[in-house]
């Protein structure tokens, strides 16, 4: 109870450290999540045998037999109902409906809500208790093109990147067409993966472009040398001033032709690919790319990402009916600084689409 708390609600003891000096708090155990696993067996040989190069000592000579036993049905009473279940990594098939026209599936539409959805769990690359557990997968085709419907729990929309302290919610659906596909964060040197990405942020920016001047309409300055449109002499209102009246020298990653600084977006998604650690690479938005729209309501999101089954660049995966493809994803949450790769990711899943 000193470390978990009186309810393990991990809210006991929190300066901690483990056996090289990294700070860590004691586990929540209402959330399901152990150390191993929550039967009789791996309790005990935690509760007996301490966790070596952690905080948790062996209780074997403090406690006794029945004590320790005692000790082990309590815990195993703290989870939530279905909690320890949810918490766990499964493989799982999400079925690609066959419909007559995909064009009317927008993010909230009634049509999504006639397919049952896939719950996946998700976990943090680096842990936090406070995390989204899962996201409700739905997928449907029109023989042309694919349709995938995420939901997931958000209680608050992040949607700007404009200051440092800010980051965006995001959403990411990886796709490998190997019968044996790589390492499932970012596939692996000797087989890439597909990678179709979604910002809130870039969503907002297609209804107006979000930058400085915008976060900060009062900033004092009394024109900017790079930007095109002045008129030397003429009143200057830094408000009314945006990235797109600049000229791209003077904004390096725009001028180098990076899609992800070009202020005049036409999509709040990218299609990518990666092999790989660090080797993740945008493609080049082309008519044939992902698309994405995203609807924020009510503490959740609602993400539906739209691409063509086969495009006519052979270097974009190929889709198609009756084919079989393994999907995994990625949910960033901006309100807890979520951005690169601090975010909460699955396994690889089945994506089977109906002929």
């Amino acid at each position: 109870a000193s470390c978990h708390g009186p309810q393990g609600k991990g809210d006991g003891q929190q300066i901690m450290q483990d056996g090289l000096g990294f700070p860590l708090k004691p586990r929540d155990l209402t959330a399901g999540i152990f150390k191993g696993a929550s039967s009789s067996e791996e309790l005990y040989y935690r509760i007996t045998a301490g966790l070596p190069g952690s905080p948790m000592p062996s209780y074997q000579a403090a406690l006794s037999e029945e004590q320790i036993w005692d000790l082990i049905h309590y815990v195993q009473t703290l989870p939530k109902q279905g909690a320890e279940e949810r918490a766990r990594l499964h493989r799982h098939t999400i079925i690609a409906h066959k419909v007559e026209n995909i064009s009317n599936l927008e993010p909230s539409s009634d049509g999504w809500s006639k397919m049952e959805p896939v719950f996946v769990s998700l976990t943090p690359l680096w842990w936090r208790d406070d995390r989204i557990e899962g996201v409700e997968v739905r997928a449907a085709h029109d023989g042309n093109q694919i349709a995938i419907q995420l939901s997931w729990a958000d209680p608050k929309m992040d949607a700007s990147v404009v200051t440092h302290q800010s980051f965006s919610d995001g959403a990411a659906i990886q796709i490998s067409g190997e019968k044996d596909p790589p390492f499932f964060g970012m596939g692996g040197s000797s087989s890439s993966v597909a990678i179709w990405n979604w910002k809130a942020a870039w969503q907002e920016d297609l209804k107006r472009q979000a930058d400085i001047e915008t976060q900060y309409p009062n900033t004092a300055i009394d024109f900017y040398e790079s930007q095109r449109t002045y008129q030397y002499g003429s009143q200057f209102e830094t408000s009314e001033s945006k990235t797109s009246f600049h000229d791209p020298l003077f904004l390096t990653a725009w001028g180098a032709g990076n899609p992800i600084a070009d202020p005049d977006r036409k999509s709040a998604a990218e299609e990518a690919r990666a092999k790989g650690f660090g080797t993740l690479t945008t493609m080049s938005p082309m008519l044939e790319a992902v698309d994405a729209n995203g609807v924020w309501q009510d503490g959740k999101w609602q993400v539906v990402f739209v691409r063509k089954l086969v495009p006519s660049e052979k270097e974009r995966i190929q889709l198609k009916p009756g084919g079989t493809v393994n999907v995994a994803f990625a949910i960033w949450d901006g309100g807890e600084g979520d951005r690169n790769g601090q975010k909460m990711v699955s396994i690889w899943n089945e994506l089977v689409l109906e002929e």
